[in-house]
């Protein structure tokens, strides 16, 4: 197993989000991330949490693998999750969700997603309108003209950012954890890439979906 969609709670994904998804070898959901993907009739053949959102109605019905977690936890269901697909051999992990719920769980899901411990792993992740992208190397985008897209750093010091195909490129650039200067770039045509020597960035499309 290779390539896994996690689904996660908060508001249902836009439709736009959901189109031309991959293959997946397999669907987990996170607690009420379970809710969203039923709701677009979408099969979850792992659910992993404390089940201490998802509809009861939804998991008595459930007849895939349930991972119960005790609510007197050390870990989000999200990082549970993610610790699952991972050790199941997942190198490609696409997070799903709404976004729109708690202002910590937002905050925290994205950090859990740049956490050492999944560095083989590609993870991308589909939230709301946006698509966050996991960098630790090189990636490549494809996008619109003057589409928005944002470096945010999440280690203290990332080095070695070098881009092509934005309004405002950058060359062996040093972003340092919290700086905005790298926030809101655009896209000059319909492609770009970004490069990462040492550290890890987020890079958010905030308006990929619609």
């Amino acid at each position: 197993m290779t390539h896994a969609a996690l689904w996660i709670g908060g508001e249902p994904p836009v439709p736009e989000a959901l189109i031309n998804l991959p293959a997946f070898d397999v669907v987990l959901a996170a607690d009420s991330g379970f809710d969203a993907a039923s709701a677009t009739g979408v099969g979850v053949d792992v659910l992993v949490g404390d089940m201490d959102s998802v509809t009861p109605q939804h998991l008595n019905t459930f007849g895939g693998e349930v991972l119960r977690f005790p609510p007197d936890k050390d870990y989000t269901d999200l990082e549970l999750a993610l610790d699952v697909a991972t050790q199941r051999g997942a190198t490609d992990i696409m997070v799903i969700g709404g976004g729109g719920g708690r202002l910590d769980h937002e905050l925290s899901s994205l950090l859990v997603l740049t956490l050492e411990k999944y560095a083989g792993a590609r993870i991308t992740a589909r939230i709301g309108r946006a698509e966050v992208l996991v960098v630790r190397d090189r990636v490549e985008l494809r996008g619109t003209p003057d589409e928005v897209v944002s470096l945010v750093p999440a280690r203290d010091v990332v080095d070695g950012v070098t881009t092509s195909g934005l309004r405002w490129p950058l060359e062996l650039a040093t972003l340092r954890l919290g700086a905005t200067w790298s926030v809101s770039n655009e896209f000059t045509g319909t492609a770009a890439s970004i490069e990462v020597n040492r550290g890890v960035l987020l890079v958010v499309r905030p308006a990929a979906f619609g």
